[in-house]
């Protein structure tokens, strides 16, 4: 399949735009909905070629409880920072990852990162009351 161009062209032409999309509707939900609450998300460049996007919750949040909130309250999977990072490395502080969410956007529909969104964000205001 590689030496025909099958793979190479239903990346270009399948996958690439479909990630594009996703990955453009994500970022747009997390400036709409997360960003006046206080989240920071990354410049448009730093995700370019990823499957994820990480975004900084506000102090004194921590990624792990967001993440069992919304899933609690709003049947919202969630990743928290600290379960990607790599235990003993020296070049990350062990509280590094534990106020960061790693969002993944490559494999739900943008409707459903949408709407994601707008559930993350009632957690948030909840439990910044």
């Amino acid at each position: 399949m590689f030496p025909t161009g099958i793979i190479q062209n239903h990346i270009r032409d399948v996958l690439q735009p479909k990630y594009a999309e996703r990955y453009h509707t994500l970022l747009a939900g997390i400036n709409e909905h997360l960003v006046p609450l206080g989240v920071t998300a990354p410049p448009t460049a730093a995700a370019a070629g990823g499957y994820f996007i990480w975004i900084g919750l506000p102090a004194p949040l921590l990624a792990a409880d967001v993440a069992q909130a919304a899933l609690d309250e709003e049947n919202l999977r969630l990743s928290p920072g600290h379960v990607f990072q790599i235990p003993g490395d020296p070049q990350v502080l062990d509280e590094e990852f534990a106020d960061h969410l790693r969002l993944c956007f490559a494999w739900e529909e943008p409707r459903h990162l949408s709407e994601g969104m707008r559930r993350l964000a009632r957690v948030l205001r909840r439990m910044t009351r």
